[in-house]
């Protein structure tokens, strides 16, 4: 089952879907943790969630090549929108409990994941040489 109809799309439009799929793919244990980092701050120290996720994406560093999928990448994008959600929700538990900090890092949570997703920066570079040095190979 797939989430969009395809044949709708243009081919650059196809490329340019399969393209953002697999930067997010790169880094996606950071890229799927941002609606539930709002909730896990609210019951474990701030800096035990961030490290989980650092070390969450090291341990996906050696499996990001062998195994990708466009469903669960596009189904991921659809997930993630959840933050929009959980973000607030988190905010006000955390100002409840007088956690300030806790309420900064939560309100901070997407530009923080952008900065712990270092797998994601390395493969995305990656991609983009790879891009540049070979336009018409690239497919998905």
């Amino acid at each position: 089952m797939t989430l969009f109809k395809f044949y709708q799309f243009t081919p650059e439009e196809l490329q340019r879907l399969c393209w953002l799929r697999a930067v997010e793919w790169l880094g996606w244990p950071a890229f799927l943790s941002q609606p539930l980092l709002p909730i896990l701050y609210i019951f474990y120290p701030v800096y035990w969630v961030l490290a989980s996720l650092f070390v969450a994406g090291l341990l996906w560093l050696p499996f990001r090549y062998r195994f990708a999928s466009l469903q669960l990448a596009t189904l991921g994008a659809f997930w993630v929108r959840l933050k929009w959600v959980t973000i607030p929700i988190g905010t006000i538990v955390l100002l409840q409990q007088r956690r300030y900090s806790a309420v900064f890092v939560t309100l901070a949570t997407p530009w923080l994941v952008g900065l712990l997703n270092i797998p994601g920066k390395v493969g995305t570079i990656e991609l983009k040489f790879w891009n540049i040095a070979n336009p018409r190979e690239w497919t998905c």
